[in-house]
């Protein structure tokens, strides 16, 4: 498991800036709630974005829900974001983290992408990176979509390998 109890609120004060004197938690907890406060009162609205949250332990899941808790005058103070794979869901249907799934309030199952999604993808990638040429023709985008079956996850690593292996031969465009 990724984190163990204690160390979610630690990497949450970390990823928002937020310092605090001592290791003990409750002072920790309470520098959240005044730095949520400031940020809820000059009209700021905080998101904690957790990716990879499929590999949350039970202990952090419940820390996330605790944080969960922190209001302001009615209000929500902290919007939590989880984003994992499809094991996510698999584990917030456990027993002992129900009162967490019944915080859930919007949840979105993201498929696999089409061809044409792929295609489009793999062209959006190379661009943002800079490309300025077709890197890879229509049949090397038909293997990447078949090999990855649409995950752009896999696309990405499938791509990545495909341009180390196109530059170590010296080809501009891979077939």
């Amino acid at each position: 498991s990724l984190f163990a109890f204690g160390d979610v609120l630690e990497w949450t004060l970390g990823a928002l800036g937020v310092e605090t004197d001592g290791t003990e938690r409750s002072p920790r907890y309470q520098a959240l709630s005044r730095y949520l406060a400031q940020q809820y009162n000059s009209g700021q609205q905080v998101a904690l974005i957790v990716d990879e949250a499929q590999n949350l332990n039970v202990s952090a899941l419940e820390e996330l829900r605790l944080l969960s808790n922190i209001n302001i005058d009615q209000d929500q103070a902290l919007q939590i974001i989880l984003v994992g794979q499809p094991e996510l869901m698999i584990e917030l249907r456990k027993p002992e983290l129900r009162q967490f799934a019944q915080r859930v309030s919007v949840h979105y199952h993201l498929s696999a992408l089409t061809y044409a999604e792929s295609r489009a993808y793999v062209r959006h990638r190379l661009a943002v990176a800079g490309a300025t040429w077709e890197i890879f023709d229509a049949l090397a985008v038909a293997g990447i979509y078949y090999f990855a079956d649409g995950v752009p996850r896999i696309m990405n690593s499938v791509c990545d390998m495909a341009m180390v292996y196109a530059y170590a031969a010296g080809q501009q465009v891979i077939g």
